[in-house]
């Protein structure tokens, strides 16, 4: 797997933007980070969507482990599960899955955002689906994030919003980004 970005008109060698690329599964949970920003601290706070992913992510391996723990205690059984296709925290299950016959689609993502542009940072993003293998992809402007009112348990709730008026020099950051996925 290779991603290739082409920087656009409007961006600045000196002072580069932040950026991370990461991996979704099917159900738009992060499931990987491949390249997070040079500050992190920085970072987070100009790229809220892939943050807001990041901590889902954590947080969710957190109650799996603590979960875990748990597992050699007697306890009360009130209901039987089984394993949901996108549960998986390891990527490789999504990029090289080991059941050809039951691949699990995922989404690569990037957020970038041009520092002190005053501008909201972008989102780009490609599905791929190994049932339907590709060779290249071009990742497509999905939007821009926004906060929303918490849901109804009070978890923070973000959104991309579709980016229907100007945005300024931000849409001049990429000139175009091409996954390629060289497969066997």
């Amino acid at each position: 797997m290779a991603l290739t970005i082409r920087a656009g008109k409007t961006f600045d060698v000196k002072t580069p933007p932040h950026v991370a690329i990461w991996l979704e599964n099917a159900s738009f949970y992060h499931i990987q980070t491949l390249h997070e920003p040079n500050d992190l601290k920085a970072g987070r706070a100009a790229l809220p969507y892939w943050d807001f992913k990041v901590r889902g992510w954590e947080e969710a391996k957190r109650k799996a482990a603590e979960s875990g723990k748990d597992l050699n205690e007697q306890q009360e059984v009130d209901g039987v599960s089984g394993a949901t296709q996108n549960s998986s925290f390891d990527p490789a299950d999504y990029i090289l899955p080991a059941d050809p016959d039951n691949p699990m689609p995922y989404r690569l993502l990037i957020e970038i955002d041009q520092p002190d542009d005053d501008q909201p940072s972008l989102v780009y993003s490609a599905e791929v689906d190994n049932a339907d293998p590709r060779a290249f992809q071009l990742l497509d402007l999905v939007g821009y994030p926004k906060r929303e009112e918490n849901d109804e348990n009070g978890r923070e709730v973000w959104a991309l919003y579709f980016v229907d008026e100007p945005v300024g020099s931000a849409i001049g950051l990429i000139d175009s980004a091409l996954l390629t996925i060289d497969r066997p």
